[in-house]
């Protein structure tokens, strides 16, 4: 792929019907991603920028995104700044990476002012400044001086453009052959370089937009077709086109933001639970111990006659075993009284056996539900991630957030062949209102067999083979074993089903096994 000032030079013209378009609605996708509502020639256009590190782009998109119920506060700035503006004009700066969106704003006074929107694809360094005479008001990105000596990117400072001492080959462009002459030049890729070699045509520049997805062993993308051995997929505008290639790549990096914190938290809970488990099995075999601390307590009581205040141990025979064990005493104890220590912690370490094996029990089931939370986090959606932090906040596991009540969890609804209903649960919250909330006792419910998974719902009492057969690949699917080729389901009648803890496994009270292959 390439996002290089070649491609941007064509996306730009693609833009420019945006021009006298007015901003009706700015919103911001996540920490780097911010999505423009254009009103432009009598309909909404949606235009997406993103300073992703590994997908910064800018571009119109007809998908839809999942909005935090709150806006962040660079998004507060971008409305008080733009909302309502017009667009006068998008540019771009040389042939570098930049994109300059122009807006006219009316201020509180009442007067036009222009302000300016600088978007710069730079990979990790990709950023979006806002500026009103070339003064920053905010930038997605702030950079302060310690960090790059030319340019400081913070509200109050100057906006320099990046530098570049390139030529931009639109002005000049010499017919020279090596690759270094040719990625000498501004905003060329070294895909485009490589492909001005193959095809020995400086000229190329100039191309005419078709917009190509490569689909190979990397999927590329470009404004052209390019030598790249793979399937061609052509779009009919290069807005098309990055729309098609980032969006599930995008998507699936900003679940993985939104899901960082909860993922290494989950992954702490779990090393601390498995290193318990470690510690309790290490007090289990201690405790279990005990019938030594009993046999010393009555081999002292048989023979407190060769047992005097003042020793520290003695060597006697152990009747039960016919072989001599040495005891260690307490020298300020008398023989009775150390006899009656060793009853002592036999008892203790008898009682602590049930006390050590529940907390084990208890752990235990923590690891499950962990582990359940890490397999629903890997196949969770934006709604999802967020229903998961709900859950932990109302567990006590996470420091509880003021948020807009969520009423009705975000579960997935498949039809079956014959149009039957089959709903899919992807965490616990989902689970559970599927389960015991929005499914008729006569309802069949499914779940893997042993193993952490979603709950499935076919909505009908007497189902045919097909569609027990679908709604058992789903339930295989959206588990910890949708890698495996077989997969053991169990499936009931809803009214059979009781919830028992909080693991997301509830108790079964009839059910039969049915085997998903997933091929």
């Amino acid at each position: 792929m390439a996002f290089d000032g070649v491609l941007i030079r064509n996306l730009v013209k693609e833009l420019t019907f945006l021009e006298t378009g007015r901003i009706s609605k700015i919103q911001q996708i996540s920490d780097l991603e911010i999505l423009l509502t254009i009103r432009a020639n009598a309909s909404n256009q949606k235009l997406l920028i993103s300073c992703s590190s590994d997908y910064a782009r800018n571009n119109l998109t007809s998908n839809k995104y999942d909005i935090p119920s709150t806006p962040p506060p660079f998004c507060m700035i971008l409305r008080k700044h733009l909302d309502g503006g017009i667009i006068n004009k998008i540019s771009q700066y040389e042939n570098d990476r930049v994109i300059i969106i122009e807006v006219l704003k009316t201020n509180e006074l009442g007067d036009k002012v222009i302000k300016q929107i600088h978007f710069e694809a730079m990979g990790k360094h990709s950023n979006l400044i806002v500026t009103d005479n070339n003064r920053i008001i905010d930038s997605i990105k702030h950079i302060p001086p310690f960090m790059n000596s030319y340019r400081t990117i913070l509200p109050g400072a100057d906006y320099l453009y990046p530098p570049n001492i390139k030529p931009d080959p639109y002005i000049e462009f010499n017919n020279n052959k090596s690759y270094n002459d040719i990625m000498s030049y501004q905003g060329i890729s070294p895909l485009l370089a490589n492909e001005i070699i193959y095809q020995n045509n400086p000229d190329l520049i100039n191309s005419s937009p078709d917009p190509v997805i490569i689909r190979g062993k990397k999927d590329k993308f470009y404004f052209i077709p390019v030598n790249i051995e793979g399937r061609i997929e052509h779009y009919e505008s290069i807005n098309e086109m990055l729309d098609v290639y980032f969006f599930n790549k995008d998507s699936f990096d900003r679940i993985r933001q939104r899901a960082k914190d909860l993922n290494m938290f989950i992954k702490r809970e779990l090393e601390k639970n498995r290193n318990k488990i470690d510690k309790l099995s290490l007090d289990l075999d201690r405790a279990n111990d005990n019938q030594k601390l009993r046999i010393a307590g009555e081999v002292l009581l048989a023979n407190l006659h060769e047992v005097s205040r003042g020793m520290n141990k003695i060597t006697l025979l152990n009747f039960y075993s016919n072989e001599n064990m040495e005891i260690n005493l307490n020298p300020l104890l008398t023989p009775t009284e150390n006899a009656n220590k060793y009853f002592s912690k036999y008892q203790k370490a008898k009682k602590a056996i049930n006390h050590v094996k529940k907390q084990i029990g208890l752990t235990r089931l923590e690891i499950e539900y962990f582990e359940l939370l890490t397999q629903q986090i890997s196949q969770a959606t934006h709604k999802d991630v967020d229903e998961i932090r709900q859950e932990l906040e109302e567990s006590n596991y996470l420091k509880k957030k003021y948020r807009k009540r969520v009423k009705k969890p975000n579960f997935l609804t498949y039809l079956s062949n014959n149009g039957t209903e089959i709903l899919v649960g992807k965490n616990n919250k989902q689970n559970v209102y599927l389960t015991h909330k929005l499914a008729k006792k006569n309802d069949i419910w499914m779940h893997t067999k042993g193993i952490p998974g979603s709950h499935v719902i076919i909505k009908d009492d007497n189902p045919d083979e097909n569609t027990l057969r679908t709604a058992a690949i789903l339930a295989a699917y959206h588990s910890k074993a949708k890698t495996s080729s077989s997969v053991p389901v169990d499936y009931t009648f809803i009214r059979y089903i009781k919830k028992i803890g909080r693991c997301g496994m509830p108790s079964i009270g009839q059910w039969t096994i049915f085997i998903a292959s997933i091929t």
